[in-house]
């Protein structure tokens, strides 16, 4: 703002404020005919505020311009924090729409009772983090990030009929593979409130080293397990000498090798969804 601007915004204050004298304010403002005059109130704090701001542009220009520095960082901060809680929005709707999560929206009716459905999203990844550890997702242009979705089906039942409302939730980690297809996961719905928890669950609370679809390898002692339909564990790479775990859908991987286990994930069942 040019100087010349400020000192005419002072001088028009000061006239303003020269017709409303500080005491005459101070006296209104502590009146109990303050709060009828909410209009009054306003002006006056809005020409003080403006007047004192004018000065001290004046006076101490470089303190303004810091004070402007940090809010105009704060509003770019605020401006990016909601284009991004956006495509998050966006992002999680488009994942549980391609698992067929998407609840349909029903009226309730007392008289005759239905079923309502609400979704929600616990958490989400984004494709960036999702590629660390404990995620593991495999990098692909299919890759949009992980979801924690959260579906709460309340039923009711007719005026006459005996039977309470009665809410049950289901909670599912949904995401899209390899191969471009879209994935639901469930979990029992008490079993976390973020991706990296309901990982854990699947996983068995192990931390696993490298991941193919409903598979993993994970450090520790060697165990028996029953691989999943699908994948097989083929010959021996010629390179490294280490067997590799194939399927048609996932990217080959490294079967264990010394102090090192397969873990299968673990999926929930109906029985394990909350209900009151």
């Amino acid at each position: 703002m040019k100087k010349e601007m400020l000192n005419k915004i002072v001088k028009k204050m000061e006239d303003l404020l020269q017709k409303l004298p500080y005491d005459q304010t101070r006296l209104i403002r502590t009146s109990s005919c303050w709060s009828l005059v909410p209009k009054i109130a306003d002006k006056i704090d809005k020409w003080e505020n403006a007047y004192w701001y004018c000065r001290a542009a004046l006076d101490r220009p470089e303190i303004i311009a810091e004070i402007e520095v940090v809010e105009y960082r704060e509003k770019q901060s605020e401006k990016a924090r909601k284009k991004a809680l956006k495509i998050e929005l966006k992002t999680w709707r488009k994942l549980a729409r391609g698992a067929r999560l998407m609840a349909d929206e029903h009226k309730s009716s007392w008289q005759n009772g239905s079923d309502d459905s609400a979704i929600s999203c616990r958490d989400y990844v984004t494709p960036k983090k999702a590629l660390k550890t404990p995620y593991l997702v495999v990098d692909s242009a299919n890759n949009e990030g992980l979801a924690l979705i959260e579906i709460e089906r309340e039923r009711t039942y007719s005026r006459t009929s005996e039977w309470r409302p009665s809410t049950r939730t289901s909670c599912w980690l949904v995401g899209r593979n390899e191969a471009g297809s879209y994935f639901s996961h469930a979990i029992p719905a008490n079993s976390a409130r973020t991706v990296a928890g309901a990982l854990k669950w699947i996983w068995k609370g192990a931390t696993i080293i490298r991941r193919q679809g409903d598979i993993a390898v994970a450090a520790g002692r060697a165990r028996a397990v029953e691989l999943p339909w699908g994948h097989q564990i083929a010959k021996s790479d010629i390179a490294t000498r280490a067997a590799v775990v194939t399927h048609a859908t996932h990217p080959d991987m490294t079967a264990p090798g010394a102090g090192e286990y397969f873990v299968v994930a673990r999926r929930s069942t109906a029985a394990d969804s909350s209900s009151d």
